[in-house]
């Protein structure tokens, strides 16, 4: 893979001229859907209103007032009431101002972009605003792959971005799209050896999410390795931006409240508490990235055969140590910050776990190999052509942005996996008990101590002080007093997490059935 020889000034100017028209039109539009909030969105509305009336990265009473406003007028669907909001942190209160569990600076960017549109004329909400923020990002890194490598680079974010789950979060206000945003590009520079212009990205990433600064770290890091060849006045100068902008997060919180991360007091992660559970966010058949996007899967697989096939055309430059690098500390950053949640399967999502989005950008490249691959030659341009319109009526369906959260049900593949082989996989049993019992983070779900598969044979027994009666599919017809006495019965020999088999015998007798000799 080689980059693309800079394009000619004047063409350079014309591509990024219909792209800006092109993006202008579909965030337009994307901003035009009726909103609805998702997973944390409330928090970020209400820090926009507070630097929209008070000026404030927290929140005061006058941003409570105007977030009441807001939730009054019914213009965003699911949003949270004013005090459901703010009874949320208690532990981050700070006199007669509140801070939240996410920080401040996305909400400021966009409260920044109404602020420029408002003044030429342009009038957007709240909503409207995070919108066209998201529209400014896509095309800065959308610019970035075409400055590096041409159309072939325009097209492939373009294919990460609306045939990929993505598509789902680009009218979502949720840092899920400011993240992608971020890391791709960081992505683009590191292949194109801009170390410290991706730790820079990195840095601005770390604000939402803290362990994005070790990977602007192990960037810079790897820069200044090579002391022969000092940083220039430009290098030096974005060194000193991405640590500013790594110890952001940390530094105000520390400040405000005494914790470098608010989620340590508030509630939300404990540190490397899911390590054992890592490929849950690459395999999982519900929270999992490569299942839940075959179409990114299937470019994976294409890049490595391009790669294996013609190896005399691999650019020695793009894989280098430095590449490396940073991949091994992306991955393993990302994967102890994942694991260190406490919720698996989170919200804000169209099925897939929104961690899983995060490795997404590592396989650019691949997606480049693949390409270049299927457009040297007209019948596997044709069958790529094909292949694609062949998968993503499938992504549009699960994913398009009109569609609220789902993560209460289970993919159709775990679904098949579930009913017809659950001897394949056992996921962690907060992801089973949420998506099986039906009932996602309800009360009842998480109280219950035993959870019935799709097959009537798989149960999950999960102990806990609230002794809640087991959950089992309607189809299977079992006697519910006797599925709680056997669940408490197992559950008194050993009192821990795990799966069992109904056997025949135990079936039958669920389903009221006397067994014969």
């Amino acid at each position: 893979m080689s980059a693309a020889p800079p394009p000619r000034a004047d063409r350079r100017l014309v591509v990024l001229g219909l792209l800006a028209l092109g993006l202008a039109f579909v965030f337009t539009a994307l901003a035009g859907l009726p909103p609805r909030r998702v997973g944390d969105g409330s928090e970020y509305y209400a820090l926009y209103l507070s630097w929209e009336h008070s000026l404030r990265p927290w929140m005061t009473q006058a941003a409570y007032v105007a977030y009441d406003e807001l939730f009054s007028r019914h213009e965003i669907m699911d949003l949270v009431s004013r005090d459901a909001l703010a009874a949320a942190f208690p532990a981050l209160r700070v006199g007669d101002t509140a801070d939240f569990n996410h920080f401040w600076l996305y909400s400021l960017l966009a409260r920044m972009v109404g602020a420029t549109l408002a003044a030429v004329g342009l009038h957007v909400s709240a909503h409207g605003a995070f919108i066209a923020l998201h529209g400014l990002m896509l095309f800065m890194t959308m610019a970035l792959a075409h400055r590096h490598y041409g159309l072939r680079g325009l097209c492939v974010v373009a294919f990460m971005t609306f045939a990929s789950p993505m598509i789902w979060f680009t009218n979502k206000v949720h840092t899920e799209f400011f993240t992608y945003c971020l890391t791709l590009s960081s992505v683009i520079l590191v292949l194109a050896g801009r170390r410290v212009a991706a730790a820079v990205l990195l840095g601005l990433a770390a604000t939402q999410n803290p362990s994005f600064a070790i990977v602007a770290a192990a960037l810079v890091a790897d820069r200044l390795r090579n002391f022969r060849q000092l940083p220039s006045a430009a290098e030096a100068a974005g060194i000193v931006l991405a640590g500013l902008l790594s110890v952001m997060h940390p530094l105000y919180y520390l400040w405000r409240v005494h914790v470098v991360t608010p989620q340590l007091l508030a509630g939300g992660a404990s540190l490397g508490h899911n390590l054992s559970t890592f490929y849950i966010w690459f395999l999982d058949p519900d929270v999992g990235l490569l299942p839940n996007w075959p179409l990114g899967a299937l470019g994976i697989v294409l890049g490595m055969w391009a790669l294996a096939r013609l190896p005399e055309k691999r650019d020695p430059s793009r894989y280098n140590g430095s590449w490396w690098w940073f991949v091994a500390v992306y991955l393993a950053s990302c994967l102890y910050a994942h694991s260190s949640t406490i919720n698996l399967n989170s919200g804000a999502t169209p099925g897939l776990a929104r961690y899983a989005l995060w490795y997404m950008v590592l396989p650019f490249p691949l997606y480049l190999e693949a390409l270049d691959w299927l457009r040297s030659n007209w019948k596997r341009t044709g069958a790529g052509v094909v292949l694609l319109l062949l998968l993503l009526p499938h992504n549009w369906r699960v994913c398009k942005p009109q569609l609220p959260e789902s993560y209460a049900k289970p993919s159709k593949l775990s679904r098949i996996i579930q009913t017809k082989m659950p001897w394949l996989y056992d996921p962690p049993g907060e992801i089973f008990r949420e998506r099986y019992s039906g009932l996602g983070e309800a009360a009842e779900a998480k109280a219950s101590q035993g959870i019935v598969g799709p097959d009537c044979r798989k149960l999950l027994l999960q102990p806990n002080e609230h002794h809640g009666p087991a959950i089992a599919p309607q189809a299977c017809g079992f006697d519910q007093q006797l599925l709680d006495a056997h669940v408490r019965a197992r559950l008194q020999q050993r009192s821990d997490e795990r799966y069992e088999r109904i056997d025949d015998e135990l079936y039958l007798k669920l389903k009221g059935q006397a067994s014969h000799p």
